[in-house]
């Protein structure tokens, strides 16, 4: 007898939990909702800032112009430097024949463009 009791108790408390978890679901969901339908708009944007955001956008891109398109010092004192990227590409393709000297020659350039320099000397010394 008791444990047909106890399976009486489980099967009638069953369905009470189903009902409060849907209730919680269906009450998520109205506030997830209800979360988007109100959400704050964002800014608009007017004539000051999209002239603003214009001549970022040309400053970033001719930065990038100049540094694909000139040649320039990356760090003088590893003797690094920045090549045009045509040029570049030119000089990879011949290096590129064997790759394994082309990996030992990269792996080269790796631990010289990483080696821990000495400190500058101390200008009051």
């Amino acid at each position: 007898m008791r444990n047909t009791r106890l399976q009486f108790i489980q099967m009638r408390a069953a369905p009470g939990l189903r009902w409060i978890a849907a209730g919680l679901v269906v009450g998520l969901f109205g506030i997830l909702g209800w979360v988007v339908i109100n959400r704050p708009a964002p800014m608009k944007v007017d004539e000051e800032r999209s002239r603003l955001r214009r001549q970022y956008f040309e400053e970033m891109q001719s930065s990038n112009r100049i540094a694909l398109t000139t040649y320039g010092w990356i760090d003088s004192r590893r003797g690094i430097v920045r090549l045009p990227l045509d040029k570049a590409m030119e000089m990879s393709i011949p290096l590129w024949r064997d790759p394994a000297s082309a990996r030992s020659n990269l792996l080269e350039r790796l631990e010289k463009a990483t080696v821990k320099l000495p400190p500058k000397p101390n200008i009051y010394e």
